[in-house]
């Protein structure tokens, strides 16, 4: 059974205030935490070649087709990521469109809830496209590089 409105974990040592929280919020409360993640979203499709603008993710969002989650420490929002399911015709993935935000090692932690999420959709497997940076901070967590992309812009 999939919990599909409110989703969260926490997450935190034992010398932290308040510890990590994930949450999904609302379908309907996407237009409210849109301002605060914009510039997250903006920076993090900076780099993938203009395939995505950020109206697009927001469309998305507020037409249910992508997924919405907040990282917030107490009241503080460090982060943001956007999912869609991606039905190849011989796998099924979660696909992570963008994430940003502050002190992302600390909200990467959150990989087990996403990972989790997947399985409850059954799919395969969870991908993303990242600079390269990225495969440090992630490999941790399983995840491998599986493809290069080569583009030709014209």
């Amino acid at each position: 059974m999939m919990r599909s409105e409110i989703y969260e974990e926490g997450i935190g040592s034992s010398d932290e205030k308040k510890p990590l929280k994930l949450i999904t919020p609302k379908w309907d409360d996407t237009p409210k935490f849109w301002p605060a993640i914009e510039g997250w979203i903006a920076a993090a499709l900076a780099h993938s070649g203009v395939m995505l603008w950020p109206q697009d993710i927001y469309n998305a969002l507020i037409a249910r087709t992508m997924k919405l989650w907040l990282a917030f420490d107490g009241a503080t929002l460090k982060g943001c990521m956007v999912t869609q399911l991606a039905n190849y015709p011989r796998i099924k993935v979660l696909s992570i469109v963008a994430a940003g935000g502050r002190d992302a090692r600390e909200w990467m932690q959150f990989d087990s809830t996403i990972s989790e999420y997947a399985r409850i959709l059954d799919c395969e497997a969870i991908e993303f496209l990242g600079r390269q940076g990225w495969e440090k901070m992630v490999a941790p967590y399983g995840y491998k590089p599986v493809v290069t992309v080569f583009r030709k812009t014209l």
